[in-house]
């Protein structure tokens, strides 16, 4: 690998916005950007290194992305790659995606990737990252509404300002980007060009129509964002003000009153400390039981979705 090899990763605190950013900078021509991959997070686990390539590609988000093992195998031997190596694995997985396409970068978006942006500059010497950010209240708010994810404030707390501390941690690299959801959604315009600056390439109108893809980009088990096939609105902006409590709005700029005003946010709330760390300690329970008892099951499901659609396009082929 190469500074020649151009990726582009967008990470972030869930919630943020990074889809989005995705779905518009993926309608840009010299952009191709390839499904989540979920990989330094979801993906590498300790162990020995055996048949790693084998088991990334038997995932059911990597299939459904139509990644064939043999054709990142190719890639690997091509390039002179370590076949155990999971930094090569994921270059040459992302590489295999973007073989069919005349882009100058290969994009990949995953959020929870934000923990190892450091990483993710040294392995890939040519990669440049943007990290989005957003009101932590509006994300527990988006967190809320979906049909996926936590419901409770505890991790959404330690997510955003573990990526805020990341924020500030990569703030002076020349590799990296911060750009914020509210002024992505208020001046999409504006916010591209600078974006397009910071990845040196020609801004394009076809961005702001990202919407009208022909591809989704996402599985049918990830309905969840089907928000990006419509055009840009900002009435989410500040919608948690009539959807959250006191007592959540309180709870969040308690924690993160320093993070907050940090990153230009506005704390008006004088909830205290220890109320708000005593709240922070029953939602963190009721987070344990609703990630064993209830996410995991709905992953297991989708799981099972995908493999009967795996079994019934092999089937029809």
């Amino acid at each position: 690998m190469n500074n020649k090899d151009k990726i582009i990763f967008i990470v972030g605190c869930g919630r943020s916005g990074t889809t989005l950013l995705k779905s518009l900078l993926g309608a840009h021509e010299d952009i191709h950007f390839v499904p989540e991959t979920f990989f330094y997070t979801s993906v590498v686990k300790p162990g020995p290194a055996r048949n790693r390539l084998e088991y990334v590609c038997s995932r059911w988000w990597i299939r459904s992305a139509g990644v064939r093992s043999s054709d990142v195998a190719a890639i690997i031997e091509k390039r002179g790659l370590d076949p155990d190596s999971w930094d090569d694995i994921f270059f040459s997985l992302l590489i295999s995606q973007q073989s069919n396409h005349k882009s100058k970068f290969v994009g990949e978006k995953t959020p929870s990737h934000y923990s190892v942006i450091p990483h993710l500059l040294e392995a890939f010497p040519g990669a440049l990252v943007i990290q989005m950010m957003r009101d932590p209240r509006a994300v527990l708010f988006s967190y809320r509404k979906a049909s996926v994810g936590t419901k409770f404030i505890s991790p959404i707390v330690q997510q955003w300002r573990e990526s805020e501390h990341m924020s500030e941690k990569m703030k002076n690299n020349r590799k990296y980007m911060k750009l914020h959801y509210e002024d992505l959604v208020l001046n999409p315009r504006g916010s591209l060009v600078l974006v397009c600056e910071f990845l040196s390439i020609p801004f394009s109108e076809g961005m702001l129509s990202f919407y009208r893809r022909k591809s989704k980009g996402f599985a049918p088990e990830q309905a969840h964002h089907e928000n990006t096939m419509r055009p840009i609105f900002s009435n989410s902006l500040e919608s948690w003000k009539g959807g959250l409590g006191k007592l959540s709005v309180g709870v969040v700029e308690a924690s993160l009153k320093v993070e907050m005003t940090r990153q230009g946010y506005l704390v008006q709330s004088q909830f205290s400390e220890r109320s708000s760390n005593f709240y922070l300690a029953f939602s963190a329970a009721g987070e344990f039981f609703h990630m064993h008892f209830v996410r995991r099951i709905s992953q297991r499901l989708k799981m099972l979705r995908a493999n009967i659609r795996f079994l019934l396009n092999d089937n029809e082929a």
